[in-house]
């Protein structure tokens, strides 16, 4: 939980040093149930920072890990999902599609009482991991229509989860060449989450700003919904401050 605070106020040296910390305590404690979802959530972070080697590092690790306890059929379908996302990052999209299969296989499957720390993992959340990975694939098809089934499941609360899945649904429509049903979804976005501070978000918001670019020309919504980008990323510029503010090295007094 730490962990995914410091993340969200964009200390990331943070947020990775409370995983890592978290695996070792996990293995001590015995638990290789919570020891494989800590090895997941390392995955899905590494794959954020860009590094794909170690996010299927982490998940085939974590896979080793459930393999010593009772089987925990959400928990490796959420581990070969994010080592679909890590091979796609990597450039071995057959890779990627055999994993995410194997993630649905898992997900059906039968499951032994789990540990008391597990996160759940349901439909939604493996249909937006399975999204993530054909997004970078560059089956955009494929990627627009698991969101939709995320967003699903996520219709009432969730403004968190919800709003991620919107703007990663818009990112697939750009690549479709869809803008005008893109703009709509950001402009939902920047509405539902006013109050929300998320410096994923706000990093996804950076990043739809950018693609969007390229299609001014296609759209007549588009230069007015960038600088509204523009505005509520610099409205919400306090989120990153925080987390840098965080990670800065404690200062000695003097005597």
């Amino acid at each position: 939980m730490a962990a995914w605070m410091a993340l969200e106020s964009g200390a990331r040296t943070t947020a990775h040093r409370h995983l890592s910390y978290a695996v070792a305590t996990a293995v001590i404690s015995g638990d290789s149930q919570l020891a494989a979802q800590v090895c997941a959530s390392l995955s899905h972070f590494t794959h954020q920072d860009g590094n794909a080697l170690d996010a299927v590092a982490h998940a085939d690790a974590g896979l080793v890990h459930l393999r010593k306890a009772p089987p925990h059929g959400p928990l490796e379908a959420r581990l070969q999902a994010v080592r679909a996302s890590g091979l796609a990052a990597g450039g071995r999209p057959v890779e990627a599609v055999a994993a995410i299969t194997a993630a649905e296989r898992a997900f059906q499957g039968t499951s032994a009482p789990s540990s008391r720390w597990l996160s759940p993992f349901d439909e939604a959340s493996l249909a937006a991991e399975a999204a993530r990975c054909f997004l970078q694939i560059g089956d955009f098809a494929e990627a627009a229509r698991r969101l939709h089934q995320a967003l699903a499941g996520r219709k009432h609360g969730h403004v968190r989860s919800r709003a991620l899945a919107q703007i990663t649904l818009a990112t697939a429509l750009l690549g479709q060449g869809r803008p005008d049903e893109a703009c709509a979804l950001v402009r939902e976005v920047l509405a539902s989450t006013t109050n929300l501070g998320s410096a994923v978000l706000l990093d996804r918001l950076k990043h739809v700003a950018l693609l969007l670019r390229s299609h001014t020309e296609r759209c007549g919504d588009v230069p007015e919904l960038i600088e509204r980008l523009r505005q509520a990323v610099l409205d919400r510029a306090w989120i990153g401050t925080t987390g840098a503010l965080h990670e800065l090295p404690a200062v000695r007094r003097s005597r």
